[in-house]
């Protein structure tokens, strides 16, 4: 009995060249992308940046690159307001709600103290626009921090307990207007304070 004859390999089509530069780019990119979302570790040697270390040269181009695509982030945001708001060529409507950017960045600290404060609690924690404004009316600093009962204790001041619940409030663009134009000192520095 003979052996039975070995079996040869099918051939496979020869792939072009096209074709594995294309996927080798692809993965290439992939691998790019990773990178590039991947954070990049402060160098472990230099406290300031070192322009000849390779290591603060790529944690400094990661920041760049960061710092670009928030930047990106915000202008899109922007234009697209301004193209919501120019689409009809008027003025926007007193009635349209101001966006606020920078609540996120209210000092954690400070927030959580006005939140613990008997004065928002009992006063303001559910307070409309006009008993924000009257209680603006009886502010006689703009401090963000007073003297508490005991000399070491400090609480948050009315006046910063009332831009705190503005910004909660999230106002009009009319409110923020009657707001700013307010005779009272106090209430128009609570405006412009919301504004920034």
């Amino acid at each position: 009995v003979a052996p039975p004859p070995p079996q040869q390999p099918t051939p496979q089509p020869p792939s072009s060249g096209a074709e594995s530069s294309f996927a080798a780019a692809e993965e290439s990119a992939m691998a790019a992308q990773a990178l590039a979302e991947a954070e990049v570790p402060r160098c472990h040697l230099h406290r300031k940046p070192n322009k000849a270390c390779k290591f603060c040269k790529a944690h400094t181009s990661y920041q760049e690159r960061k710092s670009k695509e928030l930047e990106d982030k915000r202008n899109a945001a922007l234009e697209k307001l301004k193209a919501t708001d120019g689409q009809s060529g008027q003025a926007p409507a007193d009635d349209v709600v101001v966006p606020l950017p920078n609540f996120t960045q209210f000092p954690a600290a400070l927030k959580e103290r006005i939140l613990a404060s008997r004065l928002y609690i009992q006063e303001l924690a559910n307070s409309s626009l006009p008993e924000v404004k009257q209680a603006l009316y009886s502010c006689d600093s703009c401090d963000c921090e007073l003297k508490g009962q005991t000399a070491l204790d400090t609480v948050p001041s009315l006046f910063i307990t009332c831009v705190f619940r503005l910004l909660q409030l999230r106002l009009t663009e009319a409110q923020l207007k009657s707001l700013i134009n307010n005779r009272t000192l106090w209430a128009r520095l609570a405006g412009f304070l919301y504004i920034r």
